[in-house]
């Protein structure tokens, strides 16, 4: 029996397979760790305003000097700065998490791609093998009807057509 001649391409597909699976994977794990970062990211952000929240109203329940207020109203300022780093850096994380998902949304559409090449090749491979197959059939029924047809001619005696004298029954 001859070697399937695409058994080369249908092992460079699956290995194409293979490594788009892994490729993905990888994309799926940075998508988690990017939704990860950004869900950490956004924590610290509602525990900042939070806090610049609760001291805005603890300053303005009590009453205190001008130079206790300049200091509260300046830590009310710093908090601020540091609520709008974090609502920065989520941003970042955000897009982040927005570009991984791209990534990971063209790994998968590689791998279908991957998927249905290799698909199509294990379909005609199907198909080869099913035509040998046909094809060993049709010559074996052949060799069959030949050794059929050979032994039809013959009588015991080995000429065609004339029966032997040997047999009982038979007469001249």
């Amino acid at each position: 029996m001859t070697g399937y001649r695409l058994q080369a391409l249908l092992d460079l597909r699956a290995g194409v397979a293979r490594a788009a699976r892994g490729r993905l994977a990888e994309a799926l794990g940075d998508l988690a760790r990017a939704g990860a970062a950004r869900d950490e990211m956004a924590a610290a952000l509602d525990e900042a305003t939070r806090r610049r929240l609760e001291r805005g109203r603890a300053d303005l329940a009590g009453v205190a000097p001008a130079a206790e207020l300049t200091l509260r109203s300046r830590h009310v300022e710093a908090l601020r700065l540091a609520e709008a780093r974090l609502a920065g850096a989520l941003r970042a994380r955000e897009a982040e998490r927005a570009r991984s998902e791209e990534r990971a949304a063209g790994v998968r559409a590689a791998l279908a791609d991957a998927r249905g090449a290799l698909r199509a090749l294990e379909q005609h491979r199907a198909s080869w093998e099913a035509g040998l197959r046909r094809s060993r059939e049709r010559c074996e029924d052949a060799a069959l009807d030949e050794v059929v047809t050979s032994r039809a001619g013959t009588s015991l005696s080995g000429t065609p057509g004339r029966p032997s004298r040997s047999l009982p029954g038979t007469r001249r």
